[in-house]
């Protein structure tokens, strides 16, 4: 049984260090080049209960996994990372995730900076998306913190 629910990422505190830090240099770039309205997508696989798929990969803790492959710890588990149970076991049949950042094409031009001034008449900064690039990095970097455990 997975300890995941809808709403979390149980990743472990290191994955978590390491994913938090890729998604912080990547909203860094997004918002140096002016972009923003960017949406992360995290897509979910069960692999089979009962199949031989145990055998295709080395049973390696996560430590191993970051230490001896970094550049591949959020790829390494049939493409996408496996769920942990926060220790330094990946159990053997959790959840997969597979994620990314993407709509990144919206850039905060003069019709959306309108926008801004318009929707902030009416609505918070915080609840509309048409938000300069700074501030909508750190608000998406906020909330994908609070999704992984």
């Amino acid at each position: 049984s997975t300890q995941s629910t809808w709403g979390h990422m149980f990743i472990g505190e290191e994955r978590k260090r390491l994913l938090l830090n890729q998604i912080r240099r990547d909203c860094d770039f997004l918002a140096t080049n002016n972009v923003m309205d960017y949406s992360f997508l995290l897509g979910f696989h069960w692999p089979d209960q009962g199949g031989d798929n145990d055998k295709e990969q080395p049973r390696l803790t996560v430590a191993q996994r970051i230490r001896d492959l970094p550049e591949y710890c959020f790829t390494s588990d049939e493409g996408g990372m496996r769920n942990s149970d926060g220790g330094d076991e990946v159990p053997p049949r959790g959840e997969i995730y597979y994620f990314g950042i993407i709509d990144i094409l919206q850039q905060y031009t003069i019709r959306k900076k309108l926008e801004t001034v318009g929707r902030s008449v009416r609505h918070s900064k915080a609840g509309i998306s048409a938000v300069p690039p700074d501030f909508y990095a750190d608000r998406f970097y906020k909330f994908m913190a609070s999704l992984m455990v």
